[in-house]
């Protein structure tokens, strides 16, 4: 077969002007609207085979895997929430959810950051899922079950941690506003041996799984000063103080990470037209 050049589609919606690739050469491994590798530019000039992608795909997954459907089945979907594969979420954008507004299973790495197509976060922010989701928050008994929240927060921590340097400066972050802020919270009677134990909590991740898992404290047994729980606690100053995350933040384009107002649009404050949030929210500010 000979190469073409590559044909690009322009399509408006919403008063949005979207640039697709239409070559089967430049197309992801997974089928259907978000196929496209694309930033809203012109294809690549120098195509790739499709075979060639499979063996990507196949050496990204230790050769395990060759299609993003086998990618789909099983525990090896959480690949798609890893925080050094943005060529899987490159070539599998819609089986990692990166069209997903809701639950995407690359959870806070569903950004074109961490590889996903700028052109799946368009179609993202026009879901229809996303405009008629009710305007609530995920209850707090619900958090321990829902899979998109433990892989959110679990890449979350494991990107904040993942350089050493980064690592001790978040852990002595922690460990300074437990001290200043939430002395009265460290339980004794031996309080700085508490805070140590609760440094090396945080440290090993415990702790954010124990948020993930539905457990609302600030550290190794220790409470909440107003007793907050599921998207009150993750949007409340205090945690925000003791990790430096705000999870309502949005910042365009260039945000990093996925925000959580689809899942706490209440928490966040979330008004009808803003980024990542239900279309039943209310109108204005």
């Amino acid at each position: 077969m000979s190469w073409s050049k590559p044909v690009v589609k322009q399509d408006m919606a919403d008063g949005v002007v979207v640039k697709r690739c239409r070559s089967w050469e430049h197309q992801s491994l997974d089928r259907g609207a978000c196929f496209t590798q694309l930033s809203l530019a012109l294809c690549p000039g120098r195509p790739q085979l499709p075979a060639a992608k499979r063996a990507r795909l196949n050496e990204l997954t230790n050769y395990r895997i060759s299609t993003c459907y086998e990618l789909s089945q099983g525990h090896d979907l959480d690949l798609c929430a890893a925080r050094n594969m943005s060529s899987l979420r490159a070539l599998c954008p819609q089986t990692c959810g990166c069209d997903d507004p809701l639950d995407p299973a690359a959870a806070a790495y569903a950004t074109t950051v961490f590889g996903c197509p700028k052109f799946c976060i368009v179609e993202r922010s026009m879901s229809t899922e996303l405009k008629v989701k009710p305007c609530e928050d995920l209850p707090p008994e619900d958090f321990a079950g829902n899979i998109f929240m433990k892989r959110f927060l679990s890449s979350m921590f494991d990107y904040i941690t993942s350089k050493q340097e980064l690592r001790r400066t978040e852990i002595l972050q922690y460990t300074q506003e437990l001290r200043r802020t939430f002395w009265n919270q460290v339980p004794g009677p031996n309080k700085t041996e508490s805070l140590l134990l609760a440094s090396v909590y945080f440290s090993e991740g415990k702790w954010m799984e124990d948020v993930a898992n539905g457990v609302w404290n600030l550290g190794l047994n220790i409470p909440h000063p107003r007793g907050m729980r599921g998207c009150d606690f993750l949007n409340s100053w205090e945690f925000e103080m003791i990790t430096g995350s705000n999870f309502c933040r949005v910042r365009g384009d260039s945000s990093p990470f996925k925000s959580l107002r689809s899942q706490c649009p209440v928490a966040c404050n979330c008004r009808k037209g803003q980024d990542d949030c239900p279309g039943t929210c209310p109108v204005g500010f």
